[in-house]
């Protein structure tokens, strides 16, 4: 059963975008839409194709930011929200679907199941492929941190109590700082994690496996035309996985953003906006 998605619209529907580039953005695992608020706005600020300027939908995935902590974490369950999603607030499609990291699994899922609504996927800095023994590791560690955090009042006393107590699990402070995006106030003036973190770790292995189904058909979406962009000093995207797509996509095109890593919309934003306009014909 899908869940209600909370969302951000960049455009309107008013005269100026109407019959514009409809955009979805799917952000990544520990993520939220609120991480693509600059991309998202400096992308709705392009014209498309007949002075039309596109409108971006920005998505939380369930068990993340707004969006319900409700229902199983599979790859199936969320491309299903989103599927609904496209259908409902968005108007139906064709829209160009964009999923960074676990958004893009999503989005590749999503395509299986609704192909007849995504005119072209874009997958950033992620492919489809079951990810490494080593990144699954490092995110797996992640899902430890927060669940001891989540489980200590004395740790949600504050947010530097809560940045120290991720520190001693974490080796890396950009990833304890892109993690503590996920604390909120509540009415009580509590700290609490904006996250579904139980059903996460429950269903860890989503974020890791193939997004592929087991054999090749030939159905409609493998005609969907694929644009990836990868981070140059990222790991989430190895070379080898580049020749494997072509034999699911006719249509596969790849941009690389030169010292860019795995959040390469928010380290290189102009240069991922600039690319991924060009791809898009918007200007």
């Amino acid at each position: 059963m899908p869940v209600e998605l909370s969302y951000d619209l960049f455009g309107s529907q008013n005269a100026e975008f109407a019959g514009g580039p409809k955009i979805v953005v799917l952000h990544g695992l520990f993520g939220s839409r609120r991480n693509w608020r600059g991309a998202a706005a400096a992308l709705a600020r392009r014209e498309g194709p007949r002075g039309r300027r596109p409108r971006v939908y920005t998505v939380d995935l369930r068990h993340h930011g707004e969006s319900p902590n409700r229902g199983p974490f599979t790859l199936e369950a969320l491309a299903e929200d989103v599927c609904a999603f496209i259908e409902g607030p968005v108007g139906g499609g064709p829209v160009t679907l964009l999923g960074h990291s676990l958004g893009g699994k999503v989005a590749l899922v999503a395509l299986q199941q609704c192909p007849e609504m995504i005119e072209q996927l874009v997958l950033a800095d992620i492919t489809p492929f079951r990810l490494s023994d080593t990144l699954c590791g490092e995110l797996r560690q992640v899902v430890s941190a927060l669940q001891e955090l989540q489980s200590s009042p004395a740790a949600l006393e504050s947010r530097a109590a809560a940045e120290e107590t991720l520190a001693r699990r974490l080796t890396s402070p950009e990833v304890v700082r892109f993690l503590l995006h996920n604390l909120r106030r509540g009415e009580d003036r509590r700290l609490y994690l904006q996250l579904g973190i139980e059903a996460i770790a429950a269903g860890f292995d989503e974020a890791c496996r193939s997004a592929l189904p087991e054999t090749m058909p030939e159905g409609a979406w493998r005609e969907t035309p694929l644009l990836t962009i990868r981070g140059e000093k990222s790991e989430y995207m190895p070379p080898e996985h580049f020749e494997a797509l072509t034999s699911w996509f006719r249509m596969h095109k790849s941009i690389s953003i030169k010292n860019a890593g795995h959040w390469l919309h928010v380290e290189k934003q102009e240069e991922f906006v600039n690319a991924l306009a060009k791809s898009l014909e918007v200007r």
